[in-house]
Parts: C-alpha cells; sequence; structure tokens
C-alpha cells in the first residue's frame, strides 16, 4: 500500500499521475482544509466538557467530520495548547505516576471560557456569512463546477 505524502495541511499530497481538475482541488484553499484555526475552538470545547491530556484531545478532535479527511497533527496541537497555556486560557500541571508515563491534563479557565464564548459567536456570524456566500455563488455558478482549477498547482 503507498501512502501519498502530506504537505503542511497534513492533507495527502496528490501524485503527479492522479492529477487532473478534480483531485487539484483537494489541495486548494478553495477547500477549507487550510482553517486550521478551528483546532482551538474545538480544543477549548472539549476541554469545557472535562479536562483532558493531549493524546486524549488529539483522539477526539480526529473524531469531529471537520477533521476527518485531514486530522490535525500532534506537533500542532500541543503547539497550540502550549500558546493556550501561556496566554492564561487552560492550565496544566504534570501528572508523574510511579508507573506508566506523565501525563499533562489540561484545564480551561475562566479566561478561556470566556475566549470560548467568543468563539462561539464569531462561529455563528461566520455561518450566517458563510450562508450568504453560498447561495450567492451557487446562482452565479448555477451550481456547477468549474471546468478547470481555480488555484495554482502546488508543487
Amino acid at each position: 500500500m503507498y501512502i501519498l505524502p502530506r504537505n503542511v495541511y497534513n492533507a495527502p499530497m496528490i501524485s503527479p499521475e492522479k492529477q487532473n481538475w478534480e483531485t487539484d482541488f483537494e489541495q486548494c484553499a478553495c477547500t477549507g482544509r487550510t482553517l486550521t484555526r478551528f483546532v482551538r475552538p474545538a480544543v477549548l470545547a472539549l476541554l469545557a466538557q472535562a479536562p483532558a491530556h493531549g493524546y486524549d484531545l488529539l483522539q477526539r478532535l480526529r473524531e469531529f467530520k471537520m477533521f476527518s479527511e485531514a486530522p490535525p497533527d500532534a506537533s500542532g496541537v500541543y503547539k497550540t495548547l502550549r500558546a493556550m497555556t501561556d496566554e492564561g486560557l487552560v492550565s496544566g500541571e504534570w501528572d508523574t505516576p510511579d508507573a506508566g508515563s506523565a501525563r499533562r491534563p489540561f484545564t480551561l479557565k475562566r479566561k478561556g471560557r470566556q475566549c470560548l464564548a467568543k468563539w462561539a459567536a464569531t462561529l455563528d456570524s461566520y455561518q450566517k456569512q458563510l450562508r450568504e456566500m453560498s447561495a450567492f455563488v451557487n446562482a452565479a455558478t448555477g451550481g456547477k463546477k468549474p471546468p478547470k482549477p481555480c488555484c495554482k498547482k502546488r508543487t
């Protein structure tokens, strides 16, 4: 089984022999797969449900439909957790049991809950704007796929 290499967004890169106008779109920003910022509100929401360590958060993020084809990579999630810790949104203390590996469960702080509430309002606004833009674009295209890629091929 051949595994395709991945690009910086952790999306599989398409081999040259499989490239056509449909597969070119798989790497295009127009797919929305480059919206890595959505890891942050997802992590905040997961921590609002219950404290969790990084590995658990990674597994739970993979359950989101948004991340099903290109799940966030571990280093990106850990960098996000570190940044949110530095910003005072989450806290995490190392748990070093006598047996087993050390884990760092993260907990959502009050400032993190406020940030999550802001994200909820922002996402509601995005959703309204996206519905409007989708209707506009569908009306302009008649709902048809474009005949060729809208983006430059990535090499």
